[in-house]
């Protein structure tokens, strides 16, 4: 195997191994953030995308969070029996929003994630958020 092809799986490996410390990390001090309010991180991804874009179809959110039709019943049946989002049916299609407590509840959280992970963050310069931003999304792709 040739010498530079070696020395690059290597490099790939150590980069797999940050990239998973660095995620832990993040989802555990996330995760300890959204137990004051009982949340776990894919429901706190369901409000923030409903947060964002106000009413969305079940379907369509699904495909935004990258879960099954099964999953993403199961995590709205949840916050709907808390009473933070509701659904309406048009047809076939189940549309999906905040309700009041849920809006409550987006822009209470949505402040102290943003400053987390701002923390998290601040060490990189902007330039350099950008540029680790643009490789990430290369490697996603």
């Amino acid at each position: 195997m040739n010498k530079n092809v070696k020395h690059s799986k290597k490099l790939s490996t150590l980069l797999w191994h940050r990239l998973t410390r660095v995620h832990k990390d993040n989802l555990k001090g996330t995760n300890e953030l959204l137990n004051e309010w009982n949340l776990t991180n894919a429901q706190m991804d369901i409000i923030s995308r409903l947060g964002e874009h106000r009413t969305l179809a079940q379907q369509e959110l699904a495909e935004m969070l990258l879960v099954t039709k099964g999953n993403i019943t199961q995590l709205l049946g949840k916050l709907e029996d808390r009473y933070l989002i509701s659904r309406k049916k048009d047809w076939r299609t189940n549309y999906i929003s905040l309700t009041k407590l849920g809006q409550k509840l987006y822009r209470e959280i949505t402040p102290q994630l943003e400053n987390y992970q701002w923390e998290k963050s601040n060490q990189l310069t902007t330039e350099e958020k950008k540029q680790l931003l643009h490789l990430l999304r290369k490697l996603h792709n």
